[in-house]
This record gives structure tokens, sequence and C-alpha cells, in this order.
């Protein structure tokens, strides 16, 4: 393993190195990604690098217990960690958030979409959750900030202008990574079980 990665040279070696870190701070790297100059979505370089050394990195990984997938059909390379959590414990708005980013993404890719992602606003997730009974009140501005920081960071959403991210009508683009964080079945099941405690606590209230 050390002799392969030897054998590259040096603008190799640093383009390998920086995919091994953005592997292990982000989990995700995505072939294409929303560029802000152009507006237009772009061939990420770090995604054609662990494309190319790709059974480098699955050896490589496989000694942290982790393995290292690619799910061609939309262009993710990422970590997979089985019974083992990679990344940070979401809260219980982050949670609720996410999923009803996953119900706004698979809508709208049923509706005869040839687009590999979705836009949507902080508005209208939050609507759609107080719809689905899962929003009673007002998130905090830390909720809220520590949310979004949380899904850029592991490349799940993306801002189309610079802005405020606390901005309710802030556009931004959901990833298909959002596949790799919750299957439908689970997505079900805690609708369900958030649904059926925000109804209990709403019934206390009374």
């Amino acid at each position: 393993m050390i002799a392969y990665y030897e054998e590259q040279n040096e603008e190799e070696k640093e383009r390998l190195t920086e995919a091994v870190k953005t592997l292990f701070q982000q989990t995700y790297i995505l072939e294409r990604k929303y560029d802000r100059k152009t507006g237009r979505m772009q061939v990420n370089q770090q995604f054609r690098t662990c494309d190319l050394h790709l059974e480098f990195l699955k050896a490589y990984f496989a000694i942290a217990d982790l393995e290292v997938r690619e799910d061609v059909r939309d262009g993710i390379i990422y970590l997979y960690g089985g019974e083992n959590q990679i990344g940070p414990k979401l809260s219980e708005y982050a949670t609720k958030f996410l999923l009803i980013l996953k119900v706004t993404f698979d809508e709208q890719m049923a509706s005869a979409s040839t687009s590999s992602h979705v836009i949507t606003s902080r508005a209208e997730v939050q609507e759609k959750m107080a719809g689905f009974h899962l929003l009673t009140r007002q998130p905090t501005a830390l909720d809220v900030r520590t949310t979004i920081r949380l899904l850029k960071k592991y490349q799940l959403i993306e801002f189309l202008e610079n802005g405020d991210d606390n901005d309710l009508a802030a556009r931004f683009l959901v990833y298909p990574t959002i596949h790799m964080v919750l299957l439908g079945e689970d997505i079900r099941q805690l609708l369900t079980q958030y649904g059926t405690q925000e109804g209990e606590n709403d019934d206390a209230e009374v």
C-alpha cells in the first residue's frame, strides 16, 4: 500500500492526500458540485482522484474498519461504517430537517425531473415539517446555525448564493448524498415516531 503511494508523482501524492483528508472530514465526495461563480454544476477533481485510486483507498480505510463505496448512479464516493457511527450525532431539529429534505428530494425526483438534485429553502422545509406535525415551535438560532453547518459540511446541501444561512428564504441545492443518509423505511418509521410524539406533546399542553 505504501509502495503504491510512493510510486505516484508529487502532484498526485498531494491530490491523494487531500482526498483522504476530505473523506475523513466530510464522508462524501460528489462527482459534480454546484459552483456559485458560474451558477452551474462542475466536475469535482477530488472525485476523479478517488475514482482513479479507488482500490488503494479501499485498502487504506479498511485498516480503520471502514468501507469506501461508490454510487455510480448518483456520482458519490463515500465512507461506510456499518454499525459504527460516522460523523456527529444529530440534534432532534437536525434529524427532522434531514427527514423533510429526503421527503422533498424524493417527491421532486418522482415528478419526471431529469436533474440529480433539487432546490428548496428553509422556509419550505419548515412549512413541510409543520405539515407533518414535526415543528410545533420555532427553532433557536443556534439550532438552525448548527444544522445548516453540518448539512453543508457533509455535502448534503449547498446554498446557491452567498448570504445569511439563517435567512428563511435563502435557496439551497440538495445533493443526492441525501440517499446515503436515510433509507425509505427509516424515513417512514421516524416520521411516524416523531409525529406521534409531537401529537402527544400537543395533547399534554392543551
